[in-house]
């Protein structure tokens, strides 16, 4: 993962807030270029494969932290 632990608490919140609330083009740039980050293939995607992608990122995170506690 090239994401810092405050990026990834970052893309959580913000793949949180879209379903109770949409982002701001801000908060969707910034989304964008954090998946970006990890996964730079997705440049140019519509934000539905980024939303997908962010969903992924974090739940192979979430994965990994469970199995690491085993």
């Amino acid at each position: 993962m090239t994401l810092t632990p405050n990026q990834l608490q970052r893309m959580q919140f913000l793949l949180g807030k879209v379903n109770r609330m949409g982002l701001t083009p801000e908060e969707e740039q910034e989304l964008r270029q954090l998946v970006n980050q990890e996964n730079p293939s997705t440049a140019g995607e519509t934000i539905g494969v980024i939303l997908a992608a962010a969903a992924l990122i974090i739940g192979v995170i979430v994965i990994i932290g469970a199995l690491s506690k085993k």
